[in-house]
């Protein structure tokens, strides 16, 4: 402990007790005359303890071990005090001649230099340790070459690289190195050691083959130096082998690589972590008209004009930061002054602990796909427009044929007819009224009002099938003739559903519905099919109400027209029964 001292080692004459363990961590603060003596290089010596002043602490100490008398020497290593070598009376007084005395400080630098060389040892001993774990950690193989007899030493990881014993190789000499390299590779290696030797190089090192005990090549480094002259020529050198066949292999593949990059058609470029340009191949530079050593070394934010605008770099590395690529098409104007349009992936490359090392772009040039494209685009908007115009003209002539086919009810009956007329418009009214709810404003679109104002224009062309005689009976109807009339319902939808099967719009199958379904009751006490509710298609609930109001306001050959306000109190009475409340009070809010 820092301040104090400690007994470390003790000799006892036979019959006195041992004080080791009662002189542990003595405080240096208890006894600084003695302390101080010793840094001073003087011996301390006290012939009669008895004699010191009874009051002094180094008396209490010495008086605690029965100590009569004490010498003790300073003990120094590199002029730094470490220690003193002590002697105890405990028996009796002692008195210690200047010959003595002499004689036990030569002991004690006998002793000092003993220290000195046991630290020297074991120092020598923790740096061997430390240079072996090293070179077992390195897996190296080393050797020791002893140029006047050709003697070599292997280690057996040296023979364990070639798959052989140190048994297997004896004798150990040169040649036993001669013999397992690759004669090829052999003069290089000669070469380079006999420069070594002859001091042209201050060390020796060469790559080259070696034959494994199964037949196959080992990639060797192999590295010396020469370590002890005699006469001052070179007489020991020490060196090591390093098998870097897996690194000579990652090595070709990388150059198989590269090999495969230098001759791909797509163009590749590779940064480092910060943007700077390590490599690109001929197809990138090619592509942009600039030269591999224009680009290596260079930020490739600043080489390639189309990641120069600051909006779309941040964009491209926040997107890398987050997904760890980026794809896009970006447009660039090359050196040349011309414009082109470029695919472009970009992706991060990490290493083992996720950390960016590199980046890598790929490259295809789209320009002439762009160009397709906006052709493409310009002649898809011209046939859009061109389809617009043959569907309006498609909806022209249904409309047309819609508009002909309600003619054909108006030449039975001219009452009717304009009744058709009329009921379109009441219908596109009421369906407008409908939107206002918001129960119908998703169903109740501007199309579906479009749909049914031409669709129930198509609700009694049924009629067309009733005899003339049925049909403009001035007179009550039979219920054999009701019966006939209530058939127009399903007249109807037989011939528009026919019509729907070879026509694209679906206005007539819109009209089919409404012209078999505009007399069912919202109590399911209508016909053909006696539907209830919202079972009944919305448009024929529409076209249900308005014709009823349009035949109670019209004359007839069997009746009289009544006033709107008498129609609306009748259609009032039957919502809920004969019509959908909805839609009544649709009526009740525009009459």
């Amino acid at each position: 402990f820092a301040g104090t001292c400690s007994n470390t080692f003790e000799v006892c004459q036979q019959g006195i007790s041992s004080e080791i363990s009662n002189l542990q961590n003595i405080s240096l603060d208890g006894i600084p005359d003695w302390f101080l003596t010793h840094q001073r290089g003087e011996s301390l010596y006290i012939p009669d303890v008895e004699k010191l002043l009874k009051a002094n602490r180094v008396r209490e100490l010495l008086e605690s071990q029965r100590v009569r008398s004490l010498l003790t020497i300073p003990m120094f290593i590199d002029n730094t005090l470490f220690g003193f070598l002590g002697f105890d009376s405990v028996t009796r007084t002692r008195k210690y001649s200047g010959f003595e005395q002499t004689l036990l400080k030569e002991y004690s630098i006998l002793l000092v230099s003993l220290f000195k060389r046991i630290d020297m040892e074991n120092a020598v001993e923790k740096q061997s340790r430390k240079i072996r774990h090293i070179i077992d950690a390195a897996n190296l193989g080393t050797w020791e070459w002893d140029l006047s007899t050709d003697r070599v030493d292997y280690d057996p990881k040296w023979a364990g690289f070639v798959g052989y014993s140190l048994e297997e190789l004896e004798p150990h000499t040169l040649q036993t190195w001669i013999s397992l390299t690759d004669p090829d590779d052999l003069e290089c290696a000669r070469q380079n050691i006999r420069r070594t030797i002859e001091g042209v190089t201050d060390k020796y090192e060469c790559t080259y083959r070696m034959r494994h005990k199964d037949g196959h090549v080992v990639w060797i480094k192999d590295f010396g130096k020469v370590i002890e002259y005699k006469d001052e020529n070179p007489a020991i050198m020490l060196g090591a082998h390093m098998d870097i066949t897996d690194l000579k292999k990652q090595q070709q593949d990388a150059q198989v690589r590269v090999k495969a990059l230098d001759f791909s058609p797509v163009a590749i470029l590779i940064t480092n972590r910060n943007g700077l340009i390590e490599y690109a191949n001929p197809a990138f530079t090619d592509m942009i008209g600039l030269s591999r050593d224009e680009l290596t070394g260079s930020d490739a934010f600043q080489c390639l004009e189309y990641l120069q605008a600051d909006g779309k770099q941040n964009a491209i590395y926040n997107e890398l930061q987050e997904k760890h690529h980026w794809v896009g098409e970006l447009p660039t104007h090359l050196k040349d002054g011309s414009s082109r349009w470029f695919s472009v992936q970009i992706s991060q490359v990490t290493d083992e602990v996720g950390i960016v090392t590199n980046y890598v772009v790929i490259q295809n040039d789209i320009t002439q796909r762009k160009h397709s494209e906006i052709l493409l685009g310009k002649e898809r908007e011209r046939l859009k427009e061109d389809l617009r115009r043959k569907i309006v003209e498609v909806d022209d002539v249904q409309n047309s044929a819609i508009l002909a086919l309600a003619k054909l009810t108006e030449e039975r009956d001219y009452d009717t007819g304009r009744h058709v007329e009329r009921v379109q418009f009441l219908c596109k009214a009421l369906a407008l009224s409908l939107q206002a709810n918001d129960k119908f404003q998703d169903s109740v679109n501007n199309e579906f009002i479009e749909d049914l104002f031409f669709a129930s224009a198509l609700h009694d062309i049924g009629k067309v099938k009733v005899s003339d005689s049925i049909l403009l009976k001035p007179g009550k109807l039979t219920s054999e003739e009701y019966a006939i009339i209530k058939m127009h319902t399903v007249f109807g939808f037989r011939i528009l559903s026919e019509i729907a099967r070879n026509s694209p719009s679906s206005k007539f199958i819109i009209a089919a519905r409404i012209a078999k379904h505009h007399h069912e009751w919202w109590n399911g006490t209508g016909y053909p099919d006696r539907l209830s509710a919202e079972s009944i298609p919305l448009k024929a609930r529409i076209m249900s109400v308005v014709d009823v109001y349009d035949a109670l306001r019209s004359s007839r050959p069997y009746k009289k027209s009544i006033s709107h306000n008498d129609t609306i109190k009748m259609i009032a009475s039957q919502k809920g029964s004969q019509f959908d409340p909805d839609v009544v009070n649709a009526l009740l809010s525009i009459q």
